[in-house]
């Protein structure tokens, strides 16, 4: 087992166990404020084909729409809110970091690795993913999900962000320093998605996408609005929560056949950090 200093890393069923804390708080919030939410990606997988964790899973995905996404925020904004040791880390037009979700963090751990240098704040976390509403017809909806795409890819190149870097290639090194310098500012970027990701939009749109997301397996999926819906019971590790009316559509879009268990040897967690308890705990 792997040693950071004198402490212990976690091993993926105790970051499992950890980020489930997580989600048993994060419940609680939208439960007691009237928020949305669904289980999305690996963990809404989970849910139907486990009743919890992927196994080898290590992390939690979560989609709220906008408009309850929004308030979470707000909640977390608001000073009168005690949130204890959790922390909503997203990007502001003050603080520009390298993503455009939200991660709600546990500080009582450490993240070793990925985004620990520009965020020295992360823990054991779970993904918050915004869902947009996206104009017109579904052609017209897919147009604009490839240009949403476009910008907020952009915003990740030209973001002078240390984590794109990590697992580059000498070579690719190269190419990603070069983004900087021949695109406009990061800012301007967060500033154009800002006007794809009204409130508004998504209230009067027919489909749907998380379209801040720059990866390109999930960001370019548009779903119908209404195979969200209000949201049916599932169970994940013994917790009840909320997945959407039409999971199987969602999933069948993104993954193919996702009851399908993969291959061994992809059978492995998809970040590369360690957790540890955090020093001053």
């Amino acid at each position: 087992m792997k040693m950071s200093g004198k402490k212990r890393e976690l091993t993926t069923r105790e970051i499992q166990l950890a980020t489930l804390e997580i989600l048993k708080q994060f419940i609680e919030i939208c439960e007691d404020n009237d928020l949305c939410y669904y289980l999305a990606y690996g963990s809404l997988i989970g849910a139907i084909r486990h009743q919890g964790f992927i196994p080898w899973d290590d992390d939690l995905d979560v989609y709220m729409p906008r408009p309850d996404y929004n308030k979470l925020l707000d909640f977390f904004d608001d000073p009168q809110h005690d949130t204890g040791s959790l922390l909503a880390i997203h990007t502001t037009e003050n603080k520009l970091i390298p993503f455009l979700i939200t991660r709600i963090s546990d500080t009582h751990y450490k993240q070793v690795g990925e985004y620990d240098d520009e965020i020295p704040q992360m823990g054991t976390f779970i993904d918050i993913y915004p869902l947009d509403g996206l104009y017109g017809s579904s052609k017209e909806a897919h147009r604009e999900s490839r240009k949403v795409h476009t910008i907020s890819s952009n915003y990740m190149r030209a973001g002078k962000f240390s984590t794109p870097y990590k697992l580059a290639n000498p070579l690719m090194r190269v190419v990603k320093s070069i983004w900087p310098l021949i695109l406009k500012d990061a800012r301007t970027y967060w500033e154009e998605l800002s006007l794809y990701t009204t409130v508004e939009e998504y209230e009067q749109a027919d489909y749907v996408a998380c379209k801040i997301w720059n990866d390109t397996k999930g960001s370019l999926i548009v779903d119908e609005k209404s195979d969200y819906g209000e949201g049916k019971q599932a169970i994940f590790e013994g917790l009840k929560v909320r997945i959407p009316d039409n999971a199987d559509a969602i999933l069948r879009r993104i993954y193919g056949d996702y009851m399908q268990l993969p291959p061994v040897k992809e059978r492995i967690g998809h970040h590369y950090y360690s957790i540890v308890p955090r020093d001053d705990n």
